[in-house]
């Protein structure tokens, strides 16, 4: 029984010649879309090019990069370089993520800080966040930005950003790596004169802070406070707050119903030192228990908190969980007045479901951590 399918390694570098054509019919798609024609074509009369020249000489300077092509043939048909010949076009990815940051400096120095804060905020986000979202991580810094402001700086970003509808609200992340990466450098950093640790803070407060308060959210705001909030604690070390709303009945309810159970055993894996803390190590065994119930009805959570954890009395946080668990019920419920299931910390871990039959053997993963 073969387990791990075989891997070979793919790489373009390799295959140079195949990737240079392949970018020659990528440039020659623009000439054929009605949006970049004709203004390609009058850039190419401009610069005394014949088509096939223009394709050649971009082909070089994209070194075989289609991520460049996606954003300097839409700048070019847009006339940023009108008055540059095309040796004088940004020279690979990274200059042109050079040229363009040198770009937004100098247009509109007044949004400048705006735009440096919205891409660090985006790059600091794990998941799409909506305009809604940005507004108050902005406003966290106290600057005085509307909403029709921050889409003239979410359209200077726009050849970087992906968007995604999440219900009614169109969301933002930033689309490629390369970019992130650039974003990173510790000379861009300087230029932007941004606080990457400060960011990750003011991010997670706005969150907590909503969460704390039970703030009115949009889908994409839930959302991303439920993904989103415990890593962010993790990362910037706020132990007490992620120890608070590991230990909240309301924010494991609302996890587990919007992203599953396994998301939230995750959330526990984000705390350091999770041995030694006795609550947090109860509640991740917990639910890797109870995880075959709960992928099936989440309203069970609080049943199965009550059966598992019934007997801790001696663990205050426990305690005050279950009768957390309680109150928030507004429809009957089995609540165990004796524990009813097994606890967590003994020889089982975990209950796999899905087989209708016997199963009779069994594969594990060279890493342990897959079983079929």
């Amino acid at each position: 029984l073969l387990f791990e399918t075989p891997q070979e390694i793919f790489d373009f570098k390799d295959y140079t010649v195949y990737s240079r054509e392949d970018i020659k019919k990528y440039i020659d798609l623009f000439f054929d879309d009605d949006e970049f024609k004709k203004s390609l074509d009058e850039w190419i009369v401009n610069q005394n090019l014949r088509k096939t020249e223009f394709i050649d000489k971009l082909t070089e300077k994209s070194e075989n990069n289609f991520m460049y092509l996606k954003c300097v043939l839409p700048e070019i048909a847009k006339g940023y370089y009108q008055n540059l010949q095309i040796e004088n076009l940004p020279q690979s990815l990274t200059s042109y993520y050079e040229d363009h940051w040198q770009r937004m400096v100098m247009e509109e120095q007044s949004l400048f800080e705006a735009k440096v804060y919205v891409i660090y905020i985006l790059l600091q986000s794990d998941d799409p966040i909506s305009l809604e979202v940005i507004d108050k991580y902005v406003n966290a810094y106290q600057l005085e930005v509307n909403a029709i402001t921050l889409q003239q700086v979410l359209k200077a970003w726009n050849p970087f950003l992906d968007s995604t509808q999440i219900e009614d609200e169109k969301c933002y992340k930033i689309y490629h790596a390369s970019f992130a990466d650039f974003l990173r450098r510790r000379d861009t950093i300087k230029a932007a004169k941004i606080d990457i640790y400060n960011v990750n803070k003011k991010m997670h407060n706005v969150l907590f802070n909503d969460f704390c308060v039970q703030a009115q959210m949009s889908a994409c705001q839930r959302l991303t406070t439920l993904k989103s909030l415990p890593r962010y604690l993790a990362r910037d070390n706020q132990i007490e707050k992620l120890h608070q709303i590991l230990t909240d009945f309301e924010f494991m309810q609302a996890k587990i119903e919007a992203v599953g159970i396994q998301a939230l055993i995750e959330d526990y894996q984000q705390v350091e030192h999770l041995e030694t803390d006795e609550t947090l190590r109860l509640l991740q065994r917990t639910f890797e228990l109870s995880a075959h119930v709960l992928n099936q009805d989440t309203n069970q959570l609080a049943s199965q908190l009550w059966g598992r954890l019934l007997s801790y009395e001696n663990n205050p946080p426990i305690q005050q969980l279950l009768q957390q668990a309680k109150r928030c019920q507004t429809s009957p419920w089995l609540r165990p007045t004796v524990p009813n299931s097994t606890p967590p910390g003994g020889a089982l871990i975990r209950t796999l479901v899905g087989h209708t039959d016997s199963v009779w053997a069994v594969v594990i993963s060279s890493d342990g951590s897959k079983i079929v």
